[in-house]
This record gives C-alpha cells, structure tokens and sequence, in this order.
C-alpha cells in the first residue's frame, strides 16, 4: 500500500511540473504576442479619410444637369470635386454658370472649396 501512495506522489508531482511548464508557456506566448501587436500597432497607422471623401456625390442633393455632368466626368465624391478649379469645371459639358454655383454651394455646405486658381 505504501508503494502505491508513493506512485501516487509522484505522479501527481510531475503532473504538477508539467502544469507548472506549460504555465510558464502560456505566460511566454502571452508576452511575445503583446509584443507583437504593439509592433503591429506602431507600424500601422490609420489614415483620417480628407475632408469631403466620404460624402458621395449624391448626397450633394445636385440638380440633375450638374450632377449627370459630374457623374460624367468620374465624380464620385465632394473631394473629387475639390481637386479642380472652378475654370478648369466652367470647360466641362453642360456645366454653366448657374449649374457651377450650385456645386459651389453644395460644397461650401460642407465646408469643402474648389481647387484655388493659380
């Protein structure tokens, strides 16, 4: 009987060795994977989208002679339409005077500009 509670110890001894190594792994695993995502964290940044790049060009609630003439041209946001100036829209198809100051509204309710004349 004396034997078999000796068996029994140590058994439950190196059962708790190997509890106690596969602890210290996890522990060592959880370390190398917080290092790992503050690398990956640092590495990455998030870039803010521009002003106007998330605001489509139908949600500049256009008419529709400006706004098939902007759809025309590829405009698919209010920051496309930053990147011109109000001459270089004033050559475009079907874009007068009166369709021009209505983007130019449409904008500046976004607080966007057309590109400054140089």
């Amino acid at each position: 009987m004396e034997t078999t509670q000796k068996e029994l110890l140590k058994i439950i001894t190196e059962r708790d060795e190997q509890i106690a190594d596969l602890e210290k792994q996890v522990g060592d695993l959880t370390n190398i994977i917080g290092c790992a995502i503050g690398t990956l964290s640092s590495a990455v940044t998030l870039r803010e989208p521009e002003p106007g790049e998330n605001i489509k060009l139908e949600d500049l609630n256009l008419t529709s002679r400006p706004f098939n003439a902007c759809r025309l041209m590829g405009i698919k946001t209010a920051r496309d339409l930053t990147r011109y100036t109000k001459k270089e829209l004033s050559r475009w198809r079907n874009l007068g005077v009166s369709s021009l100051r209505q983007i130019e509204t449409a904008l500046a309710e976004h607080g966007l500009k057309f590109k400054p004349e140089i």
